[in-house]
């Protein structure tokens, strides 16, 4: 299958819409709130960044073939709420932390293989919600770190802990919320069946 069939395969179309729409969620609410209060650090990070649990999810469902997906739901993302981005020379700014986030997520699922613990998804293992929050976490502290090697010299000095802990934190929550918001819905869905 070339990159054409990858893209408009089912996985893909539901890992792009997925991307797409908790983007859209996280802008319109997440972060227009606090950014209310502080506009520069709202540029960088969200108190509460649902795709990053899109990324994590896809990474353990589809490893490294979520890749292609994942970026173009993030690209789509920014192009419809942050098209500034793609019309000045900031565009490095938001590729840039796109390809870092996709990738954390893929090196803390690594991690853990290497440390003997595959969290990947298989037939023959359950889903454990503790270990999808622990690699979810793992992704965020990296994805904060590496962004704060990347943007080390944009952001100003004063504020660029506050904004990569903002990484963290808003990356783990909207894991967190995703999560439930899954767990709410695959209940629904079960309860819906079972009346039928």
């Amino acid at each position: 299958m070339g990159l054409l069939g990858y893209l408009i395969s089912k996985k893909s179309t539901w890992i792009i819409a997925a991307f797409v729409f908790c983007y859209a969620v996280t802008a319109s609410i997440f972060q227009s709130v606090p950014s209310l209060f502080s506009t520069e650090l709202t540029a960088f990070a969200s108190l509460m960044y649902l795709p990053h649990g899109v990324s994590v999810l896809a990474i353990m469902l589809f490893g490294w073939k979520a890749f292609p997906a994942l970026i173009i739901g993030n690209l789509l993302g920014d192009l419809m709420f942050k098209p500034a981005a793609f019309v000045d020379d900031t565009t490095f700014m938001w590729v840039s932390p796109m390809c870092i986030a996709i990738l954390s997520s893929y090196l803390a699922f690594e991690i853990f293989r290497h440390l003997g613990k595959n969290l990947y998804a298989r037939e023959d293992v359950d889903l454990n919600w503790k270990e999808i929050i622990a690699v979810g976490t793992t992704a965020a502290v990296i994805n904060a770190i590496s962004q704060n090697i990347v943007f080390d010299q944009i952001l100003s000095v004063g504020h660029d802990k506050l904004v990569y802990w903002i990484y963290a934190i808003g990356n783990v929550w909207g894991l967190l919320v995703l999560l439930i918001g899954l767990m709410i819905v695959f209940r629904w869905v079960r309860f819906y069946r079972q009346t039928k």
